[in-house]
Parts: structure tokens; sequence; C-alpha cells
């Protein structure tokens, strides 16, 4: 009998390497990155430098931020996707200081009901101390908001169509050592999704809220693959998962909560088996959600072992944590996100 062959598993980050789109994730790394080209990542103030190499071009990548506000409490929770979509912009002066195209294109797409660019504007003029430098920066924030999925489809669309049109227009050429670790020109935000496809769900059903979503991805998809520095950035709903065995009303209740998302792989966990899971309305929803993110990035309180301090007016710290990367290596990767 011959002996047996142990096989290396394909990863994404391979077939990357092969269509010629940049370097191995591992040397995305801010540690082993040059010093020139540091200062060009997204980074999140007060969040540790290693997370910098999650935002490159080409990437569809989960977010998603859990803890919700107490009642009659000054203390917030960041939204770690605002948090980023600044570190975007705020990143854009650096580079405007290199004579280089400096604001990013961003379209921001978001239910009606939405109040993100008010929110960016205070957190941008509170980071800046300048609010109409924070008005400037947000001049190439493109909004469009939707009611249902067929909007957010056509919203989509029409991205998808300005993109292709701008990329083909220039013939510009993208030094293949520099297209993986500048900051993406033109970034992508989706925001309510999960919450929209469980609306259509509980209206129209699972077979066909399902394929909704599935074609709704695919197009998510392959407007990250128009341009190596397209960035996706989706937010995503999540949930702690209920312990087993329900001995009460409102245990019941969770447990049938629990049957519409799917667990994620964090490193954390509750003191009575309690995890993160990614909701969806229904649990093939979730799957479908999830099956065509690169990355999900999920900021958290650890299950109550980051403790509240400072003042109540002060945003306390969190978690953050990458519990899927399937194009690089940070799979695991958790830091604590202070406070400011």
């Amino acid at each position: 009998m011959p002996p047996s062959i142990t096989v290396e598993p394909i990863r994404a980050s391979m077939l990357l390497d092969v269509e010629g789109v940049g370097g191995h994730p591992k040397d995305l790394k801010p540690q082993g990155l040059p010093p020139g080209n540091s200062t060009l990542n997204i980074q999140i103030e007060g969040l540790d430098r290693s997370f910098a190499a999650l935002w490159r071009g080409g990437s569809v990548i989960g977010i998603g931020s859990i803890g919700e506000e107490e009642e009659n409490s000054l203390r917030r929770k960041r939204s770690l996707i605002l948090q980023t979509l600044a570190a975007a912009l705020l990143s854009s002066q650096v580079r405007a200081n290199a004579s280089s195209p400096a604001l990013p294109n961003v379209y921001l797409v978001t239910p009606h009901t939405s109040q993100t660019i008010p929110m960016l504007h205070v957190l941008l003029a509170t980071t800046i101390s300048d609010s109409q430098a924070a008005i400037e920066l947000l001049r190439t924030v493109r909004v469009l908001q939707y009611f249902d999925l067929a909007g957010l489809a056509e919203s989509l669309a029409e991205i998808s169509q300005d993109l292709f049109r701008r990329t083909h227009a220039t013939d510009e050429p993208v030094a293949a050592e520099v297209g993986r670790h500048a900051l993406p020109k033109d970034i992508v935000v989706i925001q309510g999704l999960g919450e929209t496809v469980s609306a259509t769900h509980r209206r129209s059903g699972l077979v066909q809220s399902n394929a909704l979503l599935g074609n709704l991805m695919r197009n998510i998809t392959q407007i990250s693959r128009i341009s190596k520095d397209v960035l996706v950035l989706v937010e995503v709903a999540l949930e702690t998962g209920a312990p087993s065995n329900p001995q009460s009303y409102q245990e019941a209740a969770r447990a049938r909560r629990a049957h519409a998302t799917i667990q994620l792989e964090s490193v954390f966990a509750g003191p009575n088996g309690e995890t993160l899971r990614l909701y969806s309305g229904h649990e093939t929803l979730a799957r479908t959600l999830e099956a065509d993110l690169n990355c999900i990035v999920v900021a958290h309180d650890g299950f109550g072992r980051v403790k509240e301090k400072g003042r109540p007016n002060e945003s306390s710290e969190q978690v953050v944590e990458v519990v899927k990367d399937r194009v690089g290596d940070l799979m695991g990767l958790w830091g604590i996100w202070k406070g400011g």
C-alpha cells in the first residue's frame, strides 16, 4: 500500500496570486510593509495595526457590531463599519500629501430610514475638530437609499455600471506591488441587508427570499471584482446564541430566534455556552449571506470580559475579532478596541 501524501489545501489567496492580483496576504500585515506604505492602509484609531491588512481591495467584508446601549445609559457602543469608513476618509488626507488622488469614491447603500451621513459627519468632525473639513471629506460620498430588496438590487446595478464605466475609461496601469497595499479607490458600503432580507422572508417565504439574496450576493461579488481597488463592506446583523434546553419563556424565544442564525467561529464564548451568530431571518438565508463574504469582522464585549470603565459619555472598550478570512491568514486575530 503506497504511503499517504499530505496535500496542502488550495486557498482563495493562492488563486488570487495566480490571477496576478498581488502578493500573499501574509505580506500585507503592517509589520511586513515598508515604512512608506504603512500610512496608506485603513487604520482605525484605538485598534491594533494588524487589522489594517484586512481592508484590501477586491474583497467583500462583512462587518458587525453587537452590544446594545443600556437603558438610561449615556455610554455608547461604536459602530465598527462607521469607524472603518471614517478611517478610510481620514487616511485620504495622508494620501493627498503624496500628490495622488485624495478622497476615495464611496457608495453608501442604506435603508431610507438610515441616519448614517449625519452620524458619520459627527464622527469625522469630532476626530479632526473641524466641522467644515469633515463636510469636505464627505463630498465624494454618494448615498443610494432603498426601501426593499428590489431597490437594493437597482442601487447595486447602478454602482456596477458606474464602476465599470470609470474603470474602463482610464487605462492607467496599477503597479502590482502597490495595488494590494494602498487605500482602495472605491469603497461600497451596504447597510441593512440582513434586516431587509428578513422582511422579505416574512412576506414572500424562504424559497423566493433565498433566490433573491443569492442573486444579490453574486452581484456584490461581481462588483468587488470589477477592479482590485474596489472594497465592499457589508454590514451584517449579529445575535448572541441562546443556551440549549431553555427553561423559561424568554429563553425559549431566544432559542427560536437562534434557528434563524448560524454560528460564527469566534474564539470567545459565554459562560453558558452562548456564541456569536449571524442573523438573516432564517438559517438558510444566513448561510447564503455568509458564503459570499470573504471576511467577517465583528465587534463585541467578549461576553462580558471587557469591562466598561471611564466617564459615562465615553465609548467603552470592545473586542474586535476576525471570525472568517478565506483569502488571507488573519482568521482568529482579535484585539481590544480602545475607547475614545
